[in-house]
């Protein structure tokens, strides 16, 4: 079917189904993420991804108008990061990543403020997880609560909380 045999409305509601967005460009980007051992740029997409997801979700169910407690878009990113501490720590980084640094007082606190909390580290004492990163590689790392945190693994953490939780829990 060619894109002019839809109405605009059947062609835009597709574009934002919250499902077909989570299987078409968030699982990939997780899984080419953590299957790159952490490769920085796959990072980046990933955690923008997830981050861009959240706004796919509010915006459906603003669309449904399930969104009782939350009125605003930064309302309902808010909600969840409460609710997930790693949502907490993507959603943070995706907004560094975005703005360079941030500065604005956020509820809960951001965990992660700047951009260059995303960092590219040798693989060795302190980062290494054994039987994940190889020993002496480059691979991305996200410092946040003091501690570095594999972006790979983090991402999928975050991904499963949102299938599992959020969108059953919305019905999507």
């Amino acid at each position: 079917m060619k894109q002019g045999d839809r109405s605009e409305a059947e062609y835009y509601a597709n574009i934002i189904d919250p499902m077909d967005y989570l299987e078409k460009v968030v699982s990939p980007n997780v899984e080419e993420l953590i299957l790159s051992r952490d490769d920085f740029r796959l990072s980046v997409n990933a955690i923008l991804s997830i981050d861009s997801f959240v706004g796919v979700i509010y915006r459906y169910n603003s669309s449904r108008d399930l969104n009782e407690s939350c009125v605003s878009d930064d309302g309902f990113r808010s909600e969840l990061a409460r609710l997930d501490a790693d949502y907490r720590i993507a959603r943070d980084l995706a907004a560094a990543l975005k703005h360079g640094s941030l500065t604005r007082k956020c509820d809960p606190p951001r965990q992660v403020s700047k951009a260059e909390d995303l960092v590219e580290l040798l693989v060795g004492a302190g980062t290494l997880m054994c039987g994940y990163h190889p020993l002496g590689a480059r691979c991305a790392f996200i410092q946040a609560g003091g501690a570095y945190q594999s972006p790979g693994l983090l991402c999928r953490r975050v991904e499963l909380f949102l299938r599992d939780n959020v969108l059953e829990k919305l019905h999507i």
